[in-house]
């Protein structure tokens, strides 16, 4: 038993009976003409892919532009809320020094159940710079 499935097929076999074809003597350069004569292939020109490559370059460099540009509009929202919440601080932060200075102040130190202990201290005078510290060195 051979291993080749064609030699045993009745058709193959049929087929291998018939006469052979002899192509006539200008089949050859016929069909290279036609080939020379046929449209051009329809792919894309090297004009055509410089363009397609130049639009997709300017389209993902608009894009990152214009992501940056969202970024810094972003980060400068986050900035405004800073400085307004800063602002909002200094303006707490002074109303809690302006009562300070009028108002006794006054810390829990303890207590139980039935009391509780509470420490008064008088109202300050706003606090003057503080020197500056002198080098004061001992020698041995």
């Amino acid at each position: 038993m051979s291993d080749d499935p064609v030699g045993h097929d009745p058709v193959f076999g049929h087929l291998r009976e018939l006469p052979r074809e002899a192509a006539s003597p200008g089949f050859t350069a016929g069909v290279l003409s036609r080939l020379e004569l046929a449209a051009p292939p329809t792919g894309w020109s090297r004009g055509m892919l410089a363009l397609a490559a130049a639009l997709v370059l300017l389209t993902v460099l608009g894009a990152g532009a214009f992501e940056r540009l969202r970024q810094r509009q972003e980060l400068r929202g986050e900035v405004r809320s800073l400085r307004q919440e800063h602002d909002q601080l200094r303006s707490e932060l002074e109303a809690l020094r302006r009562s300070a200075a009028t108002e006794p102040t006054r810390i829990l130190v303890g207590g139980d159940d039935r009391y509780d202990y509470v420490l008064s201290l008088p109202a300050q005078a706003p606090a003057a710079q503080p020197a500056p510290a002198k080098n004061n060195r001992i020698k041995s």
